[in-house]
């Protein structure tokens, strides 16, 4: 099986608004390595390719006890 590689990076913030709540971001950018895949029939033959990369953004609200 051949190794498959890829990569991550990412970036975040949080700002507090008042003593015990503060709100957060983070946005991630992900490259994983494209994969192509051939189905074969009889008589036919079909290939697909699939990118793996993409953005994943969050926000969220931290509460403090």
């Amino acid at each position: 099986m051949r190794r498959k590689t890829g990569f991550m990076i990412g970036a975040g913030t949080e700002h507090r608004l008042t003593q015990n709540v503060s709100l957060k971001t983070e946005t991630l950018y992900y490259n994983l390595e494209d994969e192509t895949l051939t189905l074969a029939r009889s008589v036919s033959q079909a290939t697909y390719r699939f990118k793996n990369d993409g953005w994943i953004s969050r926000i969220g609200l931290n509460v403090r006890f």
